[in-house]
């Protein structure tokens, strides 16, 4: 059986634990058909992957496995992660949920390894990706007149065509990707380099709630609380690609991040 939203939530802070870690377990349980329940089980289903050789790479100190205290700990975070996240409007899902992108799971590394998020956290409603194809559109943060226009009317026109417009909610042409998808009516989605609770750039606050508004969504890999970071930016990217079934370049610098 899969592990609960809940538990890899609680597996991911736990120290040397990362993403990667949580994943091979995961799907061990999986494998194995396994039934975790309770603090207590978890531990002992942690430490048991970590003896077999399922997770490798344990920081020397917890090679013999962690204890009930550490596990409490990381439980505690992880509800008050939820909690948090619940009281923000902010729902959260994992790889392992129904409701779960499909689009998402598949997502690989140039070398072929998955790199699909363990946990997404969102405003508005999944579903609607489900009755959507997606086309992102993207482009430079700094376009020229005729950048925005052309940015604006693409999305619009997409829109109207049924696509889900995918962008990342930054200035310059991925504005313009939101405005046009709303200026048609239609469905945007913007995956965010940080926390929910928060709207960066703060420019762009009107228009966020505008596509909440809407019937739209706000996507990110990263929990309530977390600001944003140069890296977190890069790795959003390859979310936008996922979920889209193609990507439409508006303006870039031939050196630009596009």
């Amino acid at each position: 059986m899969a592990l609960k939203t809940e538990q890899l939530l609680t597996l991911k802070q736990l120290p040397s634990i990362g993403d990667a870690k949580v994943f091979a377990m995961a799907n061990y349980a999986v494998d194995m058909n396994l039934s975790i329940d309770g603090i207590k089980d978890l531990l002992d289903f942690v430490n048991s992957c970590i003896n077999k050789k399922i997770v490798k790479g344990i920081k020397k100190e917890y090679q013999n496995g962690f204890d009930i205290d550490d596990m409490k700990g990381a439980s505690n975070i992880a509800t008050s992660i939820i909690g948090r996240s619940e009281d923000a409007g902010i729902n959260v899902v994992s790889f392992y949920d129904k409701l779960f992108p499909e689009s998402l799971r598949t997502i690989k590394t140039a070398n072929g390894k998955s790199d699909s998020p363990l946990i997404l956290y969102y405003k508005g409603s999944l579903k609607r990706l489900e009755s959507h194809k997606g086309i992102a559109i993207i482009g430079t943060r700094e376009p020229t007149s005729e950048g925005v226009k052309a940015g604006e009317y693409f999305s619009e026109m997409f829109a109207k065509e049924g696509f889900n417009i995918v962008s990342g909610l930054a200035i310059g042409c991925d504005s313009s990707a939101h405005r046009g998808a709303l200026n048609g009516g239609g469905l945007t989605t913007a995956f965010l380099a940080h926390g929910l609770d928060i709207v960066y750039p703060k420019e762009n606050k009107d228009l966020a709630q505008r596509i909440i508004d809407n019937g739209g969504l706000l996507i990110s890999e990263y929990p309530i609380g977390t600001s944003p970071m140069a890296n977190y930016f890069v790795a959003r990217d390859r979310l936008q690609s996922g979920l889209a079934d193609a990507t439409l370049v508006i303006q870039t610098g031939v050196k630009g991040g596009t």
